[in-house]
């Protein structure tokens, strides 16, 4: 009966460890943190994160002002994002990263990896990784997107009839 009761204190204190390890790093990871913005790689990853975390007009500041169909205001591109916050997912669990960057002359393609997070019960829960493009052009000694496949709004770089 003792070597029992042991076993069973052994187990439920190996548990409450693993739970107190699991919140240990959840509460220690560290936030994520904007990047040098001297390179294009730089400049994705400071726009997706400061569209994640709402801060727009950081966000509006990356977009290429030659854009066709530019927002002209801050309240303009707030509105475009809002208005299609499928893609930018604004309701979504995601990790994003830049995984390569190709460089000629003053064009740069970044490609974006992003992870999609879902949990539907206790025991259901999944991720699906997929990549995009953003294209970055170097204007005025800086870069800026100017066009992308995803966390865009397609009017911007289209002279589209069906966009306001």
């Amino acid at each position: 009966m003792k070597q029992i009761d042991k076993l069973l204190l052994g187990i439920v204190a190996g548990i409450l460890i693993l739970v107190a390890a699991a919140f240990v790093l959840v509460l220690t990871r560290p936030a994520p943190e904007y990047q040098s913005e001297d390179g294009p790689e730089g400049i994705a990853h400071n726009y997706l994160l400061a569209l994640r975390q709402q801060e727009y007009e950081r966000a509006y500041n990356y977009l290429s002002p030659n854009l066709i169909n530019y927002p002209p205001t801050l309240n303009q591109f707030i509105q475009d994002v809002e208005s299609n916050a499928w893609s930018f997912r604004l309701d979504t669990d995601v990790t994003l990263a830049v995984k390569s960057v190709r460089a000629v002359a003053n064009q740069a393609t970044v490609t974006i990896e992003e992870t999609r997070f879902y949990n539907s019960g206790l025991f259901d829960s999944y991720q699906s990784v997929t990549t995009f493009t953003m294209v970055l052009n170097q204007e005025n000694n800086s870069w800026k997107i100017t066009q992308a496949d995803d966390y865009w709004d397609n009017c911007w770089h289209k002279n589209a009839t069906f966009c306001p």
